[in-house]
């Protein structure tokens, strides 16, 4: 698998998982979370080819991406005036939730 390969299949895992544990509670519509998915991936693909990040793994993105997906929901949350307190501050506790991550170990296999 190509790099780009493994960026689009790590952030639509990962996204996936974050949407359907945390976005239903927002309620969004279809186009306000197509909206989402492409705001985060912007920032995303962005973000994986700053200068130094082609040689870091892929999986190792998975807690930056949950970042930036936890700031661009919890904008959006406000947004539309509905408080996200269901979405822990620490995206680390965001992948333990989502079952993505034990302990320090990343559970999300190798691409």
């Amino acid at each position: 698998m190509i790099r780009d390969e493994q960026i689009e299949f790590l952030f639509s895992k990962t996204i996936g998982v974050f949407e359907g544990a945390f976005l239903g509670r927002l309620q969004l519509s279809e186009e306000e979370t197509v909206a989402f998915e492409e705001r985060v991936f912007s920032w995303f693909d962005r973000f994986t080819r700053r200068p130094g990040n082609e040689q870091v793994p892929v999986e190792r993105f998975q807690i930056p991406l949950l970042s930036g997906a936890c700031s661009v929901a919890r904008d959006l949350g406000q947004s539309k005036g509905v408080t996200v307190a269901f979405l822990p501050s620490d995206p680390k506790d965001v992948a333990r939730q989502l079952g993505l991550l034990e302990g320090s170990e990343t559970v999300v296999p190798e691409l």
